[in-house]
């Protein structure tokens, strides 16, 4: 899955997305914010919307007490197993 290319454009539109839905986006460092900027914009690719992931970060951040780079990292891991397992 890291083969994919992620564009500044959707670079952009991510960012956007991970602002409005997950609360503490902006409180990250930078290399954390771009950790998990450039895994949602993989998952995007995957048909995962930014918006969707966002949330799943903030979930899994506040309630299962998760980093935002490991619950972006989990969601990875989730897709890759789900693929793996032509699931």
């Amino acid at each position: 899955m890291r083969a994919h290319v992620v564009s500044a454009e959707e670079l952009t539109h991510v960012y956007g997305d991970l602002g409005l839905g997950f609360s503490r986006f902006t409180e990250l460092s930078d290399t954390q914010r771009e950790s998990v900027a450039e895994n949602t914009a993989l998952l995007d690719k995957f048909g995962i919307s930014a918006g969707t992931q966002a949330q799943n970060i903030e979930y899994m951040n506040r309630v299962m007490g998760m980093s935002p780079v490991v619950a972006s990292e989990m969601q990875l891991a989730l897709v890759n197993l789900a693929q793996e397992n032509n699931i």
